[in-house]
């Protein structure tokens, strides 16, 4: 099993080179650590396209717009945590055979209602050995109606990255969202965002979602 970079300490050089599992655990790595090498200088922030993307959706709650993001703000831990399996596709997995179906458990470490410049630890997501399986934002802007987070430098794979919960009322309901704004930290992260982090990445907020839906609108 390969654990680091190639040529470094930790590196296994009795097959790792030639191992396509043991270069998608680098990938991974490198990708929930923004490891392979930050952007520097405008030009690599430049050829690296955004990340826009945005979950939303409408439904009747018991709950203000202000009492969704109340309890959401309070509980964004217990809410947001996501626990479920990706299968990884046939040209990625070892030796080529026939897909694989790998646990993934995203825990983020809140503690206590969220305010301005608190750091958000975040574990995860893959159930197997990975000695950098975490990253961590900070929140960056709490109100009513929403509230913000921002990647950290150095510590999550995607760069100046940010995520914005909102709520607004509706004549049937309300209405929730969760926009995200981002540019990778590195090539190794844009490589296994298109691997499977996009999909996990909307695992994650379709899960919260559904939480917000059916726990919080329905107190």
């Amino acid at each position: 099993m390969c654990f680091g970079k190639p040529g470094t300490e930790n590196w296994d050089d009795t097959g790792c080179d030639s191992s396509y599992y043991c270069w998608l655990m680098f990938f991974a790595n490198s990708f929930f650590q923004g490891y392979g090498g930050s952007s520097t200088g405008g030009a690599q922030k430049s050829e690296a396209p955004p990340v826009v993307r945005n979950f939303s959706r409408s439904f009747r709650c018991t709950q203000s717009t202000q009492g969704v993001i109340s309890k959401l703000e309070s509980n964004f831990g217990q809410l947001a945590n996501f626990s479920g399996t990706a299968q990884l596709p046939t040209n990625i997995d070892t030796f080529g055979g026939a897909d694989t179906v790998v646990p993934e458990n995203v825990t983020f470490l809140q503690h206590g209602p969220l305010s301005v410049g608190q750091v958000i630890p975040i574990d995860g997501p893959f159930g197997f050995a990975l000695p950098l399986n975490s990253s961590a934002v900070s929140v960056s802007s709490v109100s009513s109606t929403s509230f913000s987070f921002t990647t950290i430098k150095g510590a999550h794979p995607f760069d100046h990255g940010t995520v914005t919960f909102s709520a607004a009322d509706t004549s049937n309901g309300v209405s929730f969202n969760v926009s995200v704004q981002a540019r990778f930290s590195s090539a190794f992260s844009k490589l296994f965002f298109k691997m499977g982090g996009a999909q996990l990445e909307s695992s994650i907020w379709n899960n919260l979602l559904n939480n917000v839906q059916n726990t919080i609108c329905k107190q």
